[in-house]
C-alpha cells in the first residue's frame, strides 16, 4: 500500500510513535542531557495520565509504552505497539498521545503504522492537494492537540520528503506556519471522539465453564485472554493433539465463572468452529449450558496449547507461558466458596446481531449523514414511494400520448386516474358510470397562461417531495447559482428515488416536459397543454 508512504521496516499491524522536545526559545543551544531528563519526566507523566484509562483495558497484542531513545542525533521518546486485528488499540494510542500533547505544548509527536501516515489516510478529504505519497514523510505531526502539516515551500516544490532533522527545524522555527484547519482535525480524529469512555465499552463479560486453574488465572489476570485466544486461533492438527489429554488444565475439575474478553476476541472465539472434544463431555447443543461449555473449552484448549510451547522457543507467547507458570507456582487454588463470590455479571451479546438499518446508519455516520429512527425512516420511505407513483403515472400518461396514433388536435382519451374528487363527483355520473361529456378532455384555450414559478413550486413539492423550507432554500440558491444541468436534474431525481437506474427513457420524458414549460416563458404551449390533458389544471 503506497497511499501515504507505507513504512517498509514496520511489521504488519504495528504503529510506531515518537515524542520530541521543542528547543528552549531562550537558549541558542539546548543541552541534550537536559532534554533527556525532561523527556523522562514526560514519559512518567504519560504513564500516570493513561493509567486510569488503561486499567482493566485488554490489548490485543501490545500496549502503549514509551522508552527513551535517540533519532537523527536528537533525544526522543519512542514506542512500538503491535495491535494485531484490533484497530481500536491503535486509535486508543492516538487518543493518549493527543491528550499528552495538549498538556505539554512543548512536544512534537509523530505516529505512523505499516501503511505510513495513517492520519492523512483518515483525513484524505481534508488534506492540501499538493500533499501526496512522495512528499508526505515527516510532514505530519501532532502539536498542541492538533494534527499539523508542514506546509509547501520553495524547497519542497520538487516534492522531496522531509528528513526528521529538517522537520524538527521547521517545527521549532515556524510553528505558526503549520497547516492545521478545523476540518483536518475533525476528519483525522473522528475515530477517537468517544474516548476515553470507549475504552470501557471495549470489554465484554461472559459466563463460561472452565477448568478451575484456568478460571483462576483469567480471574486474576484478565489480560491473558488475548494471548490465550491467539494460541487457540493459530491452532493446527499437531498442536491440537495436546488437547486430547489436557495434562495441565484437566476439565474434570471445572467451574462456572465470568471472565472478561474484548468484543473482538469474544466474536472471534464464537465464530471458531471446532468438533467437541471427548475429554470435555459437553452438554447437548440444545441444552442451556452448551454455549458456556463450548466457549470454556476453546479458552482451555488455547491455554493448554500455550503451555505446550517448547521452553527453547523465542517469542512473545513463550514469554507469556513463562509468566503464567510463575503465577501458578505462587497462587493457591481457589475453593468453590471463593469462586462463588466472584463477579457473576455478564453482558448481552446482542451487539453481534446487526440488521440492515443499523448497517445503513453506520455507513451514514461515516459519510456525515444523520441517521433517522425507524418511524421517521418509514415515513420518508412512504413519501418517496408516493412521489415515485405520481411521477411514474405522469410519465406513463406522456408515453401513452406519444404512442397513441389516434391522438390528434382534439387531444387524447384518458381514464381519469388523476382525479382527486372521485367521491364528490359520484352524484354526477351517468347511468353507465361515466361523466357527462367526458369521453374526451378538451385542449386548454390558447390564451391560458401557465405560470412558470407555480409549475416549479408544484414540481418541487409533488415530484421531489420538498418541504416549504426546502423549496424556499432552492429558490434562494437558484438566484445565486447557475442554471442546473441535465446531469444535476437526473442526479436529484435518482437521489430522491423517483427514477431508477434503468429508467433513462422516463428521465428523458420528464426533462423534455420541463424544457417545454420553460421555453413557454409563462405562456400557453405544448407542455402546459399536456399537463392539462393529464388532469393537472392547477397550473
Amino acid at each position: 500500500m503506497d497511499i501515504f508512504s507505507a513504512v517498509a521496516n514496520l511489521a504488519d499491524d504495528c504503529c510506531e510513535y515518537y515524542i520530541f522536545l521543542a528547543d528552549d526559545p531562550h537558549k541558542k543551544v539546548t543541552d541534550l542531557q537536559v532534554k533527556r531528563n525532561k523527556l523522562q519526566k514526560i514519559a512518567e507523566h504519560a504513564r500516570q495520565l493513561s493509567k486510569p484509562w488503561i486499567e482493566g483495558y485488554i490489548w490485543q497484542r501490545e500496549g502503549f509504552d514509551l522508552k527513551l531513545d535517540e533519532t537523527a542525533d536528537e533525544p526522543c521518546l519512542k514506542g512500538l505497539s503491535e495491535f494485531g486485528d484490533c484497530i481500536d488499540d491503535e486509535w486508543f494510542i492516538v487518543f493518549i498521545l493527543r491528550t499528552l500533547s495538549k498538556e505539554h505544548p512543548d512536544i512534537f509527536i509523530k505516529i505512523t503504522d505499516n501503511d505510513g501516515e495513517f492520519l492523512l489516510i483518515e483525513a484524505a478529504n481534508a488534506i492540501p492537494k499538493w500533499l501526496g505519497p512522495e512528499n508526505a514523510d515527516n510532514r505530519v505531526w501532532i502539536y498542541k492537540g492538533n494534527v499539523c502539516i508542514i506546509p509547501e515551500d520553495a524547497e519542497s516544490i520538487s516534492f522531496k520528503a522531509f528528513s526528521i532533522s529538517k522537520a524538527l527545524g521547521f517545527l521549532n522555527d515556524h510553528p505558526q506556519d503549520l497547516y492545521r484547519p478545523k476540518i483536518l482535525q475533525d476528519e483525522a480524529f473522528s475515530r477517537i471522539q468517544a474516548y476515553p469512555q470507549a475504552a470501557k465499552s471495549h470489554i465484554h463479560r461472559a459466563r463460561v465453564i472452565l477448568p478451575r486453574t484456568a478460571a483462576q488465572i483469567l480471574y486474576n489476570y484478565p489480560a491473558y485472554i488475548a494471548p490465550i485466544s491467539e494460541s487457540f486461533m493459530l491452532r493446527d492438527p499437531i498442536t491440537m493433539k495436546v488437547c486430547d489429554k489436557m495434562p495441565n488444565f484437566p476439565p474434570e475439575d471445572s467451574v462456572e465463572c465470568t471472565i472478561k474478553f474484548t468484543k473482538l476476541i469474544y466474536a472471534q472465539l464464537k465464530a471458531q468452529r471446532i468438533v467437541p472434544l471427548a475429554k470435555f463431555n459437553l452438554p447437548k447443543r440444545e441444552e442451556k449450558d452448551y454455549d458456556k461449555a463450548e466457549l470454556g473449552m476453546k479458552v482451555a484448549c488455547g491455554l493448554e496449547m500455550l503451555f505446550a510451547i517448547p521452553p527453547s522457543s523465542d517469542g512473545k507467547l513463550s514469554k507469556i507461558k513463562t509468566e503464567i507458570e510463575e503465577i501458578l507456582k505462587k497462587t493457591k487454588s481457589s475453593t468453590n466458596e471463593e469462586i462463588s463470590k466472584w463477579d457473576t455479571d455478564e453482558d448481552s451479546d446482542n451487539w453481534l446481531d446487526m440488521d440492515f438499518s443499523q448497517l445503513e446508519d453506520m455507513l451514514n455516520f461515516e459519510h456525515g449523514i444523520p441517521s433517522v429512527d425507524t418511524e421517521d425512516n418509514a415515513t420518508t420511505q412512504q413519501e418517496v414511494l408516493e412521489s415515485q407513483q405520481k411521477v411514474k403515472a405522469l410519465v406513463d400518461k406522456l408515453r401513452r400520448f406519444t404512442e397513441d396514433e389516434n391522438a390528434g388536435l382534439d387531444g387524447v382519451e384518458f381514464e381519469d386516474e388523476f382525479s382527486e374528487s372521485d367521491g364528490e363527483d359520484n352524484d354526477n355520473l351517468s347511468d353507465d358510470g361515466s361523466m357527462p361529456n367526458s369521453s374526451r378532455i378538451e385542449e386548454i384555450e390558447p390564451n391560458d397562461d401557465v405560470n412558470e414559478d407555480e409549475f416549479l413550486e408544484f414540481f418541487l413539492k409533488e415530484a421531489l417531495n420538498l418541504s416549504p423550507e426546502e423549496i424556499e432554500q432552492f429558490r434562494s440558491d437558484a438566484v445565486e447559482d447557475t442554471e442546473p444541468t441535465a446531469e444535476q436534474i437526473e442526479h436529484e431525481l435518482r437521489e430522491k428515488g423517483i427514477l431508477g437506474e434503468d429508467e433513462d427513457d422516463d428521465l428523458a420524458i420528464v426533462q423534455s416536459l420541463l424544457n417545454s414549460i420553460k421555453s413557454q416563458e409563462g405562456g400557453a404551449g405544448p407542455g402546459s397543454n399536456l399537463l392539462s390533458l393529464l388532469g393537472r389544471g392547477v397550473l
